[in-house]
């Protein structure tokens, strides 16, 4: 979502601080009543509780600053999840991309044999990994990992395949778009919560110095 999509999409923004407390509501209706896609952000104790529309989470681990935190253009899913402390739904969910990640072992054999592409590879190592590992994969990242290992120790033995193979599954897990969106929104907020803060006549830069 862009920062154009999310203004025309919430209609109503509330604020209330109350304390050290601050609370952000946003409505996609004029009614306040209709809680449709309605989502609730409390900034407390250093932490900031996400709810309502795409689920629930809790940011906080080691972070310096909740208020500036998420604040720019850059959109850091991975980096964030590390400050993730609660989830109602995984944020990389255990299945893997099996397309993905047959891509990443032929990427990784390329490497091995030191080619620019799979199609400069001997046919013998093609014809391997076309009829041995294209159709040997469970989708779950644990079997996943599994038949990965197997397979590459078996064929290309080498002795760093545990933090290979680990390197691949990760990669080839898909994000969650839930926690996407929540990450979008969370940045949209506090980019524009010093206007926000001021149009309402609550001191954004106490905010700022809370610890």
């Amino acid at each position: 979502m862009t920062k154009e999509e999310f203004t025309e999409r919430y209609k109503i923004i509330d604020i209330e601080k109350q304390g050290n407390i601050l609370i952000v509501k946003l409505y996609i209706s004029e009614n306040r009543d209709d809680k449709t896609y309605f989502i609730r952000l409390i900034f407390a104790d250093n932490k900031l509780f996400y709810s309502g529309d795409m689920g629930t989470y809790v940011f906080g681990r080691d972070i310096c600053h909740i208020f500036t935190f998420f604040k720019g253009d850059y959109i850091n899913t991975d980096y964030w999840s590390g400050k993730c402390e609660a989830s109602s739904y995984p944020i990389y969910p255990s299945d893997v991309d099996e397309e993905k990640v047959e891509e990443l072992v032929k990427e990784y054999v390329c490497e091995l044999y030191r080619v620019e592409n799979y199609e400069e590879l001997d046919d013998e190592i093609k014809d391997v990994i076309d009829d041995e590992f294209r159709f040997g994969i469970e989708i779950n990242e644990y079997r996943a990992f599994d038949e990965i290992y197997k397979f590459l120790r078996e064929e290309f033995d080498n002795s760093n395949l545990h933090e290979i193979v680990a390197d691949i599954i990760d990669s080839a897990k898909s994000i969650s778009p839930n926690y996407v969106y929540a990450c979008e929104l969370i940045q949209w907020v506090e980019n524009n919560l010093e206007d926000w803060c001021k149009e309402r006549n609550i001191n954004y830069e106490e905010l700022l110095n809370q610890r």
